[in-house]
């Protein structure tokens, strides 16, 4: 009990003259596939910059801004568009990739070719699929007696290419029941002949009338991840040729298409030709709950108020009514229904490029978001893409696919700045660019089904600035960088120190969602493109890192580094302009190492002009190992725990574990600035830390403290649980919204051992893991913390406080050395806090005074220690993360 005192009453000491406001960063999830180019930074503004897209009076060529000069509702070029809606079938008669298919391939055969003839990305070829495709050719034929059966033989020959496991080529037969499965293929197969053999019983015949035999051949794509956004690169989705069909029974029938008349003969083609509806529009003094900032302006929007999209009723808000007439964004699909999500942008003028030596580029626009991830929640996210072209006719940018980082966005009821740095999405030589931004309700993905929506997203400001660079572009997807780590064996072990190796994967869990596996990749991936004119990639990029070794494993470094501790590895092109990168998995990073690392990249136009650039940019600190935030925490790989050896074959290392789970979302700086100033050094035996950092903990991608396990973890007395503004996927469960994280089992093993302590702050984790995480998540809460949920915001229940006095109660058995500290919760970063009471034996140790500081106003705990009898084990519960911890 004395070291969970002592921790938590000098951290929050020391930590209040730390504290500073910060602006949030919106929080980003990966659509199926892979994550985000890290938003820009405005340290990173260019002075020699030119702008392409702007607002009035900037100089720049193209308005970014929803009104004219004189503040009237103005598109200003821009258009609208409902993603959902379809207009042409992507099947065609081709030679496309149909050399070597069919029976007896020629040069210059036709097939039936499901693609598009988009511009190729770099290290692809021209064509390829596209994202949320759903295309079918079909052929039909009426049986004379559908009361009898019918025996159907069905081959043809298949080249396939798409996105494992998410895009596939399908195989049916329709009854009036089912549409029955023949096969599915995805990955990349070439001239398969098909052979299927089946029957209709009788009576199961499809059609209105109950007659006909019907078959498909069907290609289904996901949002994410294939030709048009350069993310996949092949000659997909497929190719079909030679088809044969006999039937026999109550049809006797026989039909051969090899498509060499350049027609689809018997067979039709269409595609889902539901659509949710175009609700874009441009509306001005909109309300919004964000009470540090507003935009009286006019912005783009999408709400659904039954007029700008005629039919639907409009769909009035259950507690979000602030938008016009109490109208949201539908969260049940518009027009099409509820099986169906908004899909919609507003789309920039195709752009003239400018200055052809500028070669960089950033997007930037202000955007009004609004998703809490609560329990009702519909997942309505927004996202950007952008597409450039080479040809010097605007009119082609129609070929060239809409590409991102494969990634929605989301955030909290706030207006903010937004940008990104787009190099990694240009081709070279580029003459136009268009950009977009978008709302996309992909909430169903994660198992956020509800309908308690809002009016957000609003767009507005949008820009677009170009500037010249040195080298290629170089983008770092959160979730493909690398994750701290424990030893594989998921224990230690001390008998044997060489059987610890830690291995070197990437943060996020590559299994298929519906797996619930944890299975991290074993590359790290970045984005790495040529954009300079007239340039290519030169050689292969490579990963460079420094290792502050412990020394104690070093007769056990047998890797292909051994005991360097510097080096460099070649990387490795996935797809398109994805790299993959991997260092060693055995025998040579061992629990106590410390790795940085950047990667290094060069590019070439034409014989002698050599350019380069790394990532991150700013590689301050790269050397120095004396404090976790000396370097970039991105790039900084921590293997735990931190073993010494204290006497000969006598081991330990730090009791006390930083879950750092707010990487980028509030109070990192605190926290480590108080640990240091108590003395306490990470790594250090006896008195010293480890952490833990969650990277993008707010994707929730599997990387939380479950992959340490329990014998990870075991030998840690004290846990401190920083979760800052996070306020989701804080601790997962194992099952909630497909995240393959188990933490709560984890913890709730490790509070069972006995003799644990555990001091746990964050804003909003209470109301993520009670209402929000599932069962698990809240029967830990019950248990350990001694704390009940009230509401998600505490201001309401204190007369509307945005800064309130928190004093310790007069017994206290914890916060000796100080009796009050504010709870910030002002602009410009306008969170809430959890309103917790305490419960079981939970203990109130301080509490929210009313507006003139008095005590016994409020039920309202600020800080609750418990003590678990059952397996002594206590706890301390902070609703206010340390960022937002001031002193008065």
């Amino acid at each position: 009990m004395k070291r969970l005192i002592e921790f938590a009453s000098l951290a929050l000491v020391l930590v209040f003259a730390m504290s500073a406001v910060a602006s949030d960063l919106p929080r980003h999830r990966a659509l199926t596939g892979s994550e985000s180019v890290a938003p820009v930074s405005s340290l990173k503004a260019r002075v020699d910059s030119l702008l392409i897209l702007g607002p009035w009076g900037s100089g720049a060529p193209y308005n970014g801004q929803f009104q004219d000069v004189a503040g009237n509702a103005d598109y200003n070029g821009w258009t609208t568009n409902d993603n959902t809606l379809h207009l042409t079938s992507n099947w065609s008669v081709s030679n496309y990739n149909a050399d070597k298919l069919g029976a007896a391939p020629f040069k210059g055969n036709l097939a039936a070719w499901c693609g598009y003839p988009y511009v190729p990305c770099s290290n692809d070829e021209e064509g390829g699929y596209g994202n949320s495709w759903f295309e079918v050719m079909e052929w039909r034929t009426t049986v004379g007696d559908p009361t009898q059966g019918t025996t159907v033989a069905w081959d043809f020959y298949l080249n396939y290419d798409s996105e494992y496991k998410y895009d596939f080529t399908r195989a049916y037969y329709v009854t009036n029941l089912e549409d029955v499965l023949l096969a599915e293929w995805d990955q990349v197969g070439e001239n398969l002949h098909i052979e299927f053999a089946f029957s209709y019983v009788g009576d199961d015949y499809a059609g209105d009338l109950g007659d006909e035999i019907v078959l498909q051949i069907v290609f289904i794509s996901d949002t994410g991840w294939s030709d048009e956004d350069c993310l996949f690169s092949g000659v997909g989705a497929c190719q079909v040729d030679d088809i044969t069909i006999t039937c026999t029974g109550a049809s006797n029938v026989s039909y051969f298409h090899d498509f060499e008349d350049g027609t689809f003969g018997e067979f039709a083609t269409f595609f889902d030709q539901n659509f949710v509806g175009d609700f874009a529009y441009l509306r001005n003094n909109l309300g919004e709950i964000d009470p540090c900032a507003n935009n009286p302006t006019w912005q783009a929007t999408f709400i659904d108020d039954g007029v700008v999209v005629p039919g639907t009723g409009g769909t009035l808000g259950i507690n979000w009514r602030y938008g016009p007439g109490g109208f949201i964004v539908t969260p049940e699909g518009g027009l099409a229904g509820p099986d169906y999500y908004i899909d919609n942008a507003v789309v920039s003028p195709i752009m003239a490029w400018g200055n052809q030596a500028y070669d960089g580029v950033h997007f930037w626009f202000d955007i009004y978001s609004h998703e809490d991830l609560d329990e009702d929640c519909p997942g309505m996210y927004y996202y950007w893409a952008v597409r450039t072209t080479q040809s010097t006719n605007p009119d082609d940018m129609i070929f060239s696919g809409f590409k991102n980082d494969n990634t929605v966005w989301y955030g909290d009821a706030t207006y903010f700045r937004d940008g990104y740095d787009m190099g990694t999405h240009m081709l070279v030589d580029r003459q136009f660019i268009q950009v977009k931004l978008a709302v996309l309700e992909y909430g169903y993905v994660w198992e956020e089904v509800g309908t308690d929506g809002y009016p957000a997203p609003y767009f507005d400001n949008a820009l677009v600035i170009t500037f010249p660079v040195e080298g290629p572009a170089i983008g770092s997807k959160g979730w493909d960088r690398a994750q701290d780590v424990f030893p594989a064996i998921g224990t230690i072990d001390y008998a044997d120190l060489g059987a610890n190796s830690c291995r070197f994967d990437m943060a996020q869990s590559i299994s298929p969602q519906d797996d619930l596996r944890n299975d991290p990749g074993d590359s790290i991936i970045f984005l790495i493109n040529a954009v300079r004119s007239q340039s290519r990639i030169n050689g292969d990029p490579e990963i460079r890192w420094l290792l502050k070794p412990n020394h104690l494993f070093d007769d056990f470094r047998t890797s292909v580094y051994g005991l360097d501790t510097e080096g460099f590895a070649a990387g490795e092109n996935a797809t398109g302009s994805n790299y993959a990168f991997d260092l060693p998995d055995e025998n040579f990073l061992f629990p106590g190492d410390i790795l940085h690392y950047y990667i290094y990249a060069e590019d070439k136009v034409g014989v002698s002009d050599v350019g380069f650039s790394i990532h991150p940019v700013d590689t301050t600190g790269f050397t120095d190992f004396s404090t976790p935030y000396a370097y970039n925490i991105f790039f900084t790989v921590n293997c735990l725990p931190t073993i010494v050896e204290t006497s000969p074959g006598v081991y330990d290392h730090p009791t006390v574990l930083f879950w750092n789970d707010q990487m980028g979302y509030g109070g990192d700086n605190e926290w480590y600035f108080a640990l240091q100033n108590l003395g306490l050094t990470q790594g250090e035996v006896p008195g010293g830390f480890d952490t833990y950092c969650t990277n993008v903990p707010s994707s929730g991608v599997g990387n939380g403290l479950s992959r340490a396990g329990l014998g990870g973890i075991a030998g840690y007395s004290t846990m401190l649980y920083g979760a800052g503004v996070l306020g989701s996927f804080t601790i997962c469960n194992g099952d909630f919204k497909s995240d393959p994280g188990n933490d709560v089992e984890l913890l709730d093993l490790w509070m069972q051992s006995g003799d644990k302590h555990l001091f746990m702050t964050g804003d909003d984790f209470v109301n993520d893991m009670v209402n929000v995480a599932g069962p698990a998540t809240a029967a830990f809460v019950n248990t350990y913390l001694g704390v009940s949920v009230q509401d998600f915001d505490i201001r309401p229940l204190i007369n509307n406080q945005y800064a309130p006095l928190i004093r310790t109660t007069p017994v206290n058995p914890v916060f000796a050395t100080v009796d009050r500290w504010i709870a910030y919760g002002g602009c410009f970063n306008y969170n809430s806090f959890d309103a917790l009471t305490t419960m079981g034996d939970g203990y109130r140790l301080a509490e929210f005074t009313d507006p003139s500081g008095n005590m016994g106003a409020y039920p309202y705990t600020a800080a609750t220690l418990n003590e678990n009898a059952t397996y002594t084990s206590t706890a301390i519960t902070m609703p206010v993360g340390f960022l937002f911890i001031y002193d008065d």
